[in-house]
Protein backbone atom coordinates (compact mmCIF):
# COMPACT_ATOMS: atom_id res chain seq x y z
CA UNK A 1 0.00 0.00 0.00
CA UNK A 2 2.86 2.38 0.82
CA UNK A 3 4.49 1.71 -2.56
CA UNK A 4 1.20 2.39 -4.35
CA UNK A 5 0.87 5.63 -2.39
CA UNK A 6 4.39 6.70 -3.46
CA UNK A 7 3.66 6.16 -7.15
CA UNK A 8 0.40 8.11 -6.99
CA UNK A 9 2.11 11.44 -7.53
CA UNK A 10 1.99 14.39 -9.88
CA UNK A 11 2.26 12.15 -12.94
CA UNK A 12 -1.42 11.27 -12.50
CA UNK A 13 -2.32 14.79 -13.59
CA UNK A 14 -0.30 14.50 -16.80
CA UNK A 15 -1.27 11.01 -17.96
CA UNK A 16 -4.09 12.20 -20.31
CA UNK A 17 -1.68 14.76 -21.81
CA UNK A 18 0.92 12.04 -22.41
CA UNK A 19 -1.69 9.90 -24.19
CA UNK A 20 -2.65 12.88 -26.36
CA UNK A 21 0.97 13.12 -27.49
CA UNK A 22 1.47 9.43 -28.15
CA UNK A 23 -1.90 8.18 -29.32
CA UNK A 24 -4.17 5.90 -27.32
CA UNK A 25 -2.83 2.44 -28.19
CA UNK A 26 0.87 3.37 -28.10
CA UNK A 27 0.31 5.26 -24.86
CA UNK A 28 -1.41 2.39 -23.04
CA UNK A 29 1.24 -0.08 -24.21
CA UNK A 30 3.95 2.31 -23.04
CA UNK A 31 2.39 2.68 -19.57
CA UNK A 32 2.05 -1.09 -19.10
CA UNK A 33 5.52 -1.75 -20.53
CA UNK A 34 7.24 0.85 -18.34
CA UNK A 35 5.37 -0.44 -15.30
CA UNK A 36 6.64 -3.97 -15.96
CA UNK A 37 10.20 -2.77 -16.62
CA UNK A 38 10.37 -0.61 -13.50
CA UNK A 39 8.89 -3.44 -11.44
CA UNK A 40 11.57 -5.79 -12.79
CA UNK A 41 14.46 -3.51 -11.81
CA UNK A 42 12.84 -2.69 -8.45
CA UNK A 43 12.68 -6.42 -7.71
CA UNK A 44 16.37 -6.66 -8.62
CA UNK A 45 17.10 -4.07 -5.92
CA UNK A 46 15.00 -5.92 -3.33
CA UNK A 47 16.68 -9.25 -4.11
CA UNK A 48 20.16 -7.74 -4.06
CA UNK A 49 19.83 -7.09 -0.31
CA UNK A 50 19.84 -10.85 0.28
CA UNK A 51 23.50 -10.89 -0.77
CA UNK A 52 24.54 -8.23 1.76
CA UNK A 53 24.81 -8.10 5.52
CA UNK A 54 21.49 -6.56 6.67
CA UNK A 55 23.19 -4.24 9.17
CA UNK A 56 25.27 -2.66 6.41
CA UNK A 57 22.32 -1.76 4.17
CA UNK A 58 20.19 1.32 4.76
CA UNK A 59 19.35 2.14 1.15
CA UNK A 60 20.32 1.21 -2.39
CA UNK A 61 23.48 3.33 -2.32
CA UNK A 62 24.88 0.94 0.31
CA UNK A 63 24.20 -2.00 -2.00
CA UNK A 64 25.96 -0.17 -4.84
CA UNK A 65 28.96 0.47 -2.58
CA UNK A 66 29.08 -3.22 -1.67
CA UNK A 67 29.19 -4.55 -5.23
CA UNK A 68 30.25 -1.63 -7.45
CA UNK A 69 32.58 0.22 -5.14
CA UNK A 70 32.59 3.87 -4.17
CA UNK A 71 31.81 5.08 -7.71
CA UNK A 72 28.55 3.12 -7.76
CA UNK A 73 27.47 4.61 -4.45
CA UNK A 74 28.28 8.12 -5.62
CA UNK A 75 26.35 7.70 -8.87
CA UNK A 76 23.30 6.42 -7.00
CA UNK A 77 23.37 9.31 -4.53
CA UNK A 78 23.97 11.87 -7.29
CA UNK A 79 21.03 10.78 -9.43
CA UNK A 80 18.79 10.33 -6.42
CA UNK A 81 19.46 13.96 -5.48
CA UNK A 82 19.05 15.20 -9.07
CA UNK A 83 15.75 13.36 -9.47
CA UNK A 84 14.38 14.62 -6.16
CA UNK A 85 15.55 18.13 -7.04
CA UNK A 86 13.63 18.07 -10.32
CA UNK A 87 10.58 16.57 -8.62
CA UNK A 88 10.72 19.53 -6.25
CA UNK A 89 10.65 21.87 -9.25
CA UNK A 90 7.56 20.12 -10.62
CA UNK A 91 5.89 20.28 -7.22
CA UNK A 92 6.58 24.02 -6.92
CA UNK A 93 5.03 24.63 -10.34
CA UNK A 94 1.96 22.64 -9.32
CA UNK A 95 1.76 24.45 -5.99
CA UNK A 96 1.80 27.79 -7.81
CA UNK A 97 -0.89 26.55 -10.17
CA UNK A 98 -3.20 25.29 -7.42
CA UNK A 99 -2.59 28.27 -5.15
CA UNK A 100 -3.43 30.63 -8.02
CA UNK A 101 -6.68 28.84 -8.87
CA UNK A 102 -7.71 28.44 -5.24
CA UNK A 103 -7.34 32.14 -4.46
CA UNK A 104 -9.05 33.03 -7.73
CA UNK A 105 -12.00 30.82 -6.82
CA UNK A 106 -12.29 32.53 -3.46
CA UNK A 107 -12.05 35.92 -5.10
CA UNK A 108 -15.06 34.89 -7.16
CA UNK A 109 -14.20 36.27 -10.61
CA UNK A 110 -14.97 33.41 -12.98
CA UNK A 111 -17.54 32.60 -15.64
CA UNK A 112 -19.45 29.37 -16.06
CA UNK A 113 -19.64 29.02 -19.84
CA UNK A 114 -16.38 28.74 -21.75
CA UNK A 115 -16.06 28.69 -25.53
CA UNK A 116 -13.07 26.98 -27.09
CA UNK A 117 -12.61 27.73 -30.77
CA UNK A 118 -10.24 25.61 -32.80
CA UNK A 119 -8.09 27.91 -34.90
CA UNK A 120 -7.40 27.05 -38.51
CA UNK A 121 -10.41 24.74 -38.97
CA UNK A 122 -14.13 25.16 -39.24
CA UNK A 123 -14.91 23.54 -35.94
CA UNK A 124 -16.23 25.43 -32.95
CA UNK A 125 -16.71 23.77 -29.60
CA UNK A 126 -18.81 25.16 -26.78
CA UNK A 127 -18.78 23.27 -23.52
CA UNK A 128 -19.90 24.36 -20.11
CA UNK A 129 -17.05 24.03 -17.67
CA UNK A 130 -14.31 23.09 -20.16
CA UNK A 131 -11.35 25.10 -21.39
CA UNK A 132 -8.98 24.79 -24.32
CA UNK A 133 -6.36 27.45 -23.50
CA UNK A 134 -4.08 26.65 -26.44
CA UNK A 135 -6.81 27.33 -29.02
CA UNK A 136 -9.03 29.95 -27.43
CA UNK A 137 -6.41 32.31 -25.97
CA UNK A 138 -8.45 32.06 -22.81
CA UNK A 139 -7.26 33.51 -19.56
CA UNK A 140 -9.03 34.20 -16.31
CA UNK A 141 -8.30 37.87 -16.54
CA UNK A 142 -10.10 38.13 -19.88
CA UNK A 143 -13.34 37.26 -18.11
CA UNK A 144 -12.93 39.54 -15.14
CA UNK A 145 -14.55 42.88 -14.70
CA UNK A 146 -12.62 46.04 -15.47
CA UNK A 147 -12.82 47.82 -12.12
CA UNK A 148 -9.67 49.32 -10.68
CA UNK A 149 -9.79 46.85 -7.80
CA UNK A 150 -9.91 43.92 -10.23
CA UNK A 151 -7.04 45.24 -12.33
CA UNK A 152 -4.96 45.67 -9.19
CA UNK A 153 -5.78 42.12 -8.13
CA UNK A 154 -4.64 40.71 -11.47
CA UNK A 155 -1.40 42.64 -11.32
CA UNK A 156 -0.68 41.30 -7.85
CA UNK A 157 -2.00 37.78 -8.39
CA UNK A 158 -0.38 36.56 -11.62
CA UNK A 159 -0.02 32.82 -12.24
CA UNK A 160 3.64 32.87 -13.30
CA UNK A 161 4.92 36.33 -12.37
CA UNK A 162 3.92 36.63 -8.71
CA UNK A 163 2.26 33.49 -7.34
CA UNK A 164 5.50 31.42 -7.31
CA UNK A 165 6.99 34.17 -5.14
CA UNK A 166 4.02 34.20 -2.77
CA UNK A 167 4.46 30.44 -2.35
CA UNK A 168 7.82 31.14 -0.70
CA UNK A 169 5.98 32.63 2.28
CA UNK A 170 4.26 29.29 2.83
CA UNK A 171 6.97 26.77 2.04
CA UNK A 172 10.30 28.23 3.15
CA UNK A 173 9.49 28.63 6.88
CA UNK A 174 8.15 25.09 7.31
CA UNK A 175 11.03 23.65 5.26
CA UNK A 176 13.48 24.65 7.99
CA UNK A 177 12.01 22.27 10.57
CA UNK A 178 14.72 20.01 11.98
CA UNK A 179 12.60 16.86 11.90
CA UNK A 180 10.20 15.71 9.15
CA UNK A 181 8.16 13.64 11.61
CA UNK A 182 5.31 16.17 11.67
CA UNK A 183 4.85 15.99 7.89
CA UNK A 184 4.91 12.19 7.71
CA UNK A 185 1.65 12.19 9.67
CA UNK A 186 -0.10 13.54 6.56
CA UNK A 187 0.96 10.70 4.23
CA UNK A 188 -2.59 9.35 4.16
CA UNK A 189 -3.71 12.64 2.58
CA UNK A 190 -2.05 11.53 -0.66
CA UNK A 191 -4.18 8.41 -0.77
CA UNK A 192 -7.38 10.38 -0.20
CA UNK A 193 -6.47 12.89 -2.93
CA UNK A 194 -5.56 10.13 -5.42
CA UNK A 195 -8.88 8.36 -4.86
CA UNK A 196 -10.70 11.68 -5.21
CA UNK A 197 -8.95 12.46 -8.53
CA UNK A 198 -9.87 9.02 -9.85
CA UNK A 199 -13.51 9.57 -8.88
CA UNK A 200 -13.38 13.11 -10.31
CA UNK A 201 -12.21 11.91 -13.73
CA UNK A 202 -14.80 9.13 -13.85
CA UNK A 203 -17.61 11.50 -12.83
CA UNK A 204 -16.69 14.12 -15.41
CA UNK A 205 -16.27 11.48 -18.12
CA UNK A 206 -19.73 10.07 -17.44
CA UNK A 207 -21.15 13.56 -17.99
CA UNK A 208 -19.28 13.99 -21.30
CA UNK A 209 -19.91 10.53 -22.70
CA UNK A 210 -17.60 8.77 -25.14
CA UNK A 211 -15.95 11.01 -27.75
CA UNK A 212 -13.74 8.61 -29.66
CA UNK A 213 -13.23 10.59 -32.86
CA UNK A 214 -13.25 14.33 -32.23
CA UNK A 215 -12.82 16.43 -35.40
CA UNK A 216 -9.39 18.01 -35.57
CA UNK A 217 -7.62 15.45 -33.38
CA UNK A 218 -4.42 14.05 -34.85
CA UNK A 219 -2.18 12.52 -32.14
CA UNK A 220 1.55 12.56 -32.73
CA UNK A 221 3.67 9.41 -32.79
CA UNK A 222 5.17 10.52 -29.51
CA UNK A 223 5.21 7.48 -27.22
CA UNK A 224 8.57 8.60 -25.70
CA UNK A 225 6.52 11.25 -23.89
CA UNK A 226 4.80 8.42 -22.04
CA UNK A 227 7.90 6.29 -21.43
CA UNK A 228 9.81 9.27 -20.08
CA UNK A 229 7.03 10.39 -17.79
CA UNK A 230 6.23 6.88 -16.57
CA UNK A 231 9.88 6.39 -15.65
CA UNK A 232 9.34 9.12 -13.08
CA UNK A 233 5.84 7.95 -12.12
CA UNK A 234 7.09 4.49 -11.13
CA UNK A 235 10.35 5.76 -9.61
CA UNK A 236 10.30 4.15 -6.16
CA UNK A 237 13.77 2.64 -6.31
CA UNK A 238 15.49 5.08 -3.95
CA UNK A 239 12.95 4.45 -1.19
CA UNK A 240 11.77 0.89 -1.69
CA UNK A 241 14.24 -0.67 0.78
CA UNK A 242 13.25 1.77 3.51
CA UNK A 243 9.56 1.02 2.98
CA UNK A 244 9.93 -2.76 2.85
CA UNK A 245 12.24 -2.84 5.88
CA UNK A 246 9.15 -2.56 8.09
CA UNK A 247 7.49 -5.66 6.59
CA UNK A 248 6.51 -8.38 9.03
CA UNK A 249 7.08 -11.03 6.35
CA UNK A 250 10.07 -9.98 4.20
CA UNK A 251 9.82 -13.21 2.22
CA UNK A 252 6.72 -11.70 0.57
CA UNK A 253 8.44 -8.48 -0.50
CA UNK A 254 8.52 -9.30 -4.21
CA UNK A 255 4.89 -10.40 -4.17
CA UNK A 256 3.75 -7.26 -2.35
CA UNK A 257 5.85 -5.08 -4.64
CA UNK A 258 4.24 -6.69 -7.68
CA UNK A 259 0.75 -6.10 -6.32
CA UNK A 260 1.57 -2.44 -5.63
CA UNK A 261 2.92 -1.87 -9.14
CA UNK A 262 -0.04 -3.60 -10.78
CA UNK A 263 -2.44 -1.42 -8.77
CA UNK A 264 -0.46 1.68 -9.79
CA UNK A 265 -0.61 0.66 -13.44
CA UNK A 266 -4.37 0.12 -13.25
CA UNK A 267 -4.84 3.55 -11.65
CA UNK A 268 -2.78 5.36 -14.30
CA UNK A 269 -4.43 3.52 -17.19
CA UNK A 270 -7.91 4.15 -15.78
CA UNK A 271 -7.38 7.91 -15.40
CA UNK A 272 -5.55 8.33 -18.70
CA UNK A 273 -7.85 6.12 -20.77
CA UNK A 274 -11.10 7.46 -19.30
CA UNK A 275 -10.16 11.12 -19.67
CA UNK A 276 -8.76 10.64 -23.17
CA UNK A 277 -11.72 8.68 -24.54
CA UNK A 278 -14.36 11.03 -23.13
CA UNK A 279 -12.68 14.43 -23.57
CA UNK A 280 -14.97 16.22 -26.07
CA UNK A 281 -12.47 18.74 -27.54
CA UNK A 282 -9.51 18.08 -29.89
CA UNK A 283 -7.37 15.86 -27.71
CA UNK A 284 -3.92 16.63 -29.11
CA UNK A 285 -4.45 20.39 -28.95
CA UNK A 286 -6.64 20.91 -25.90
CA UNK A 287 -5.60 18.43 -23.20
CA UNK A 288 -3.30 20.35 -20.87
CA UNK A 289 -0.18 18.91 -19.21
CA UNK A 290 -2.09 19.33 -15.93
CA UNK A 291 -5.59 18.17 -16.85
CA UNK A 292 -7.15 20.29 -14.10
CA UNK A 293 -6.20 23.32 -16.24
CA UNK A 294 -8.95 22.20 -18.65
CA UNK A 295 -11.49 23.21 -16.00
CA UNK A 296 -12.23 26.80 -14.97
CA UNK A 297 -11.40 27.86 -11.45
CA UNK A 298 -15.10 28.16 -10.57
CA UNK A 299 -15.72 24.43 -11.09
CA UNK A 300 -16.40 23.26 -7.54
CA UNK A 301 -15.15 19.69 -8.06
CA UNK A 302 -11.89 20.79 -9.66
CA UNK A 303 -11.52 23.41 -6.92
CA UNK A 304 -11.73 20.70 -4.26
CA UNK A 305 -9.18 18.64 -6.18
CA UNK A 306 -6.79 21.58 -6.49
CA UNK A 307 -7.20 22.46 -2.83
CA UNK A 308 -6.51 18.90 -1.70
CA UNK A 309 -3.48 18.65 -3.97
CA UNK A 310 -2.21 21.98 -2.66
CA UNK A 311 -2.39 20.74 0.93
CA UNK A 312 -0.66 17.52 -0.08
CA UNK A 313 2.15 19.42 -1.80
CA UNK A 314 2.66 21.67 1.21
CA UNK A 315 3.36 18.57 3.32
CA UNK A 316 5.44 16.76 0.66
CA UNK A 317 7.86 19.54 -0.27
CA UNK A 318 9.52 19.82 3.18
CA UNK A 319 9.99 16.02 3.16
CA UNK A 320 11.75 16.16 -0.22
CA UNK A 321 13.98 18.97 1.00
CA UNK A 322 14.83 16.98 4.12
CA UNK A 323 15.77 13.86 2.12
CA UNK A 324 17.87 15.87 -0.34
CA UNK A 325 19.71 17.88 2.27
CA UNK A 326 20.33 14.73 4.36
CA UNK A 327 22.02 13.10 1.38
CA UNK A 328 23.91 16.21 0.29
CA UNK A 329 25.00 17.33 3.76
CA UNK A 330 26.02 13.83 4.84
CA UNK A 331 28.23 13.45 1.77
CA UNK A 332 29.75 16.94 1.94
CA UNK A 333 29.85 17.76 5.66
CA UNK A 334 29.40 14.39 7.35
CA UNK A 335 26.35 15.64 9.30
CA UNK A 336 22.60 15.73 8.64
CA UNK A 337 21.98 19.19 10.04
CA UNK A 338 24.91 21.61 9.75
CA UNK A 339 24.56 25.38 9.76
CA UNK A 340 24.32 25.45 5.96
CA UNK A 341 20.73 24.18 5.97
CA UNK A 342 19.07 27.55 5.44
CA UNK A 343 21.39 28.32 2.52
CA UNK A 344 20.50 24.96 0.97
CA UNK A 345 16.77 25.56 1.39
CA UNK A 346 17.06 29.02 -0.16
CA UNK A 347 19.03 27.62 -3.10
CA UNK A 348 16.47 24.90 -3.87
CA UNK A 349 13.59 27.35 -3.45
CA UNK A 350 15.21 29.90 -5.78
CA UNK A 351 15.69 27.32 -8.54
CA UNK A 352 12.09 26.10 -8.16
CA UNK A 353 10.76 29.66 -8.38
CA UNK A 354 12.80 30.38 -11.52
CA UNK A 355 11.35 27.34 -13.27
CA UNK A 356 7.81 28.19 -12.11
CA UNK A 357 8.18 31.69 -13.56
CA UNK A 358 10.06 31.04 -16.79
CA UNK A 359 9.40 27.39 -17.70
CA UNK A 360 6.24 26.05 -16.03
CA UNK A 361 6.00 23.03 -18.38
CA UNK A 362 5.23 20.14 -16.05
CA UNK A 363 4.93 17.40 -18.66
CA UNK A 364 8.18 18.30 -20.40
CA UNK A 365 10.16 18.47 -17.17
CA UNK A 366 8.78 15.14 -15.96
CA UNK A 367 9.60 13.23 -19.13
CA UNK A 368 13.19 14.50 -19.24
CA UNK A 369 13.78 13.86 -15.55
CA UNK A 370 12.13 10.45 -15.71
CA UNK A 371 14.16 9.39 -18.74
CA UNK A 372 17.56 10.51 -17.42
CA UNK A 373 17.03 9.65 -13.76
CA UNK A 374 15.45 6.35 -14.71
CA UNK A 375 18.34 5.39 -17.00
CA UNK A 376 20.98 5.60 -14.29
CA UNK A 377 19.17 4.91 -11.02
CA UNK A 378 16.35 2.58 -12.08
CA UNK A 379 17.89 0.71 -15.02
CA UNK A 380 21.69 0.87 -15.15
CA UNK A 381 22.58 0.52 -11.45
CA UNK A 382 20.19 -2.38 -10.58
CA UNK A 383 21.38 -4.31 -13.64
CA UNK A 384 25.03 -3.54 -12.89
CA UNK A 385 24.61 -4.74 -9.30
CA UNK A 386 22.94 -7.98 -10.42
CA UNK A 387 25.66 -8.46 -13.01
CA UNK A 388 28.32 -8.12 -10.30
CA UNK A 389 26.46 -10.47 -7.92
CA UNK A 390 26.00 -13.21 -10.50
CA UNK A 391 29.56 -12.89 -11.73
CA UNK A 392 30.87 -13.14 -8.17
CA UNK A 393 28.77 -16.28 -7.56
CA UNK A 394 29.54 -17.79 -11.00
CA UNK A 395 25.84 -17.72 -11.95
CA UNK A 396 26.09 -15.31 -14.86
CA UNK A 397 24.49 -16.68 -18.04
CA UNK A 398 24.15 -15.41 -21.59
CA UNK A 399 20.46 -14.74 -20.98
CA UNK A 400 21.34 -12.60 -17.96
CA UNK A 401 23.85 -10.57 -19.94
CA UNK A 402 21.44 -10.06 -22.84
CA UNK A 403 18.50 -9.10 -20.61
CA UNK A 404 20.50 -6.60 -18.56
CA UNK A 405 22.05 -5.13 -21.69
CA UNK A 406 18.63 -4.75 -23.30
CA UNK A 407 17.27 -2.90 -20.26
CA UNK A 408 20.19 -0.45 -20.26
CA UNK A 409 20.05 0.11 -24.04
CA UNK A 410 16.31 0.74 -23.82
CA UNK A 411 16.87 3.33 -21.11
CA UNK A 412 19.53 5.04 -23.23
CA UNK A 413 17.21 5.06 -26.27
CA UNK A 414 14.44 6.52 -24.11
CA UNK A 415 16.74 9.39 -23.09
CA UNK A 416 17.79 10.14 -26.65
CA UNK A 417 14.19 10.01 -27.89
CA UNK A 418 13.18 12.85 -25.56
CA UNK A 419 15.21 15.30 -27.65
CA UNK A 420 13.17 14.46 -30.75
CA UNK A 421 9.81 15.24 -29.13
CA UNK A 422 8.06 18.57 -29.65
Amino acid sequence: FSIWNITMGTSLLSTPWALSKSGLLAGIISIVGMNALMLFTCCLIVRSVNHCEPRKVNDFSDVCREFLGQWGSRISILFSIVTLFCVSIVIWILLSNFLYSTVFYIYGMNTTVIKAIQGGNNYTYTYKGLLCPSLSNYSLTDQASTSEQDRLFHRIWNKTATVPLFAILIILPISCFRSPTFFTKFNSLGTVVSIYMLAFVIWKSIGWGIHWNVPGTSPEAGFPSVTGMMSLAFFTHNGVLSVLRCQKHPENNVRDLTIAYVCSCITYVTIGLTFYLCFPLPKDKCIESIFLDNFPADDILSFLGRFGLMLQIITIFPLLLYIMRAQVMLVIFGAFYPRHIFIWNCFVTAVCVLFAVFFPEVGTIMRYVGAFGGLFYCLFLPCAVQFAIRKKENRLTVINVLSYTYVIVFGLANCIAQFFMN
